[in-house]
C-alpha cells in the first residue's frame, strides 16, 4: 500500500493544466519571444521547470503523507 502511494501519488498529482496555462500566459504576454531569444530550448526549460515542481511536491507533500501513513499502521 505504501509503495502504491509513493508511485501513484505523484503520477496522479501531475497537473498538465499548469503546463497549458503557463504556455498560454507566455503566449499572451509575449514572453515566448523572450524565451526563444535566449540560448536554451523552450521545451527543455518547461520540462525542467515542471520536473522541479514535481520533485518539490513529491518531497514535501507525498513523502510526509506516506511517512505518516506508515507510522500510523501497525
Amino acid at each position: 500500500m505504501i509503495t502504491y502511494a509513493l508511485l501513484a501519488g505523484p503520477v496522479l498529482y501531475w497537473d498538465f493544466s499548469r503546463l497549458i496555462n503557463e504556455v498560454g500566459n507566455a503566449v499572451q504576454t509575449g514572453d515566448v519571444a523572450v524565451y526563444l531569444l535566449k540560448p536554451l530550448h523552450y521545451q527543455i526549460y518547461l520540462l525542467a521547470s515542471h520536473f522541479g515542481n514535481f520533485l518539490f511536491e513529491l518531497l514535501l507533500i507525498v513523502l510526509p503523507k506516506c511517512r505518516r501513513l506508515a507510522c500510523s499502521t501497525p
